[in-house]
């Protein structure tokens, strides 16, 4: 047999998202799954040898910064369609 007690647990909640280019507040839309940002999540996993060796680069952008980076690029970036 089990006995259970009941805890609050304390959970962490996106408060605010801002861009780390423009420093623009980025929308936040609640679901009953979470939060999604309007803007760009990066996370960027550094290989070695690389200047940031085994690092990981995590960054927020609105939609405007995104598509500017996304337009600066020589050679096109891929689009993969997940929703």
């Amino acid at each position: 047999m089990r006995k259970y007690k009941h805890v609050k647990k304390t959970v962490a909640v996106i408060k605010e998202v801002r861009c780390n280019k423009c420093g623009k507040r980025i929308d936040i839309k609640e679901h009953e799954d979470g939060c999604y940002i309007s803007g760009c999540s990066v996370e960027m996993r550094h290989g070695y040898g690389s200047k940031y060796d085994g690092d990981v680069l995590r960054f927020d952008l609105c939609d405007e910064c995104s598509n500017e980076l996304a337009q600066s690029f020589k050679h096109g970036s891929e689009i993969k369609q997940e929703f």
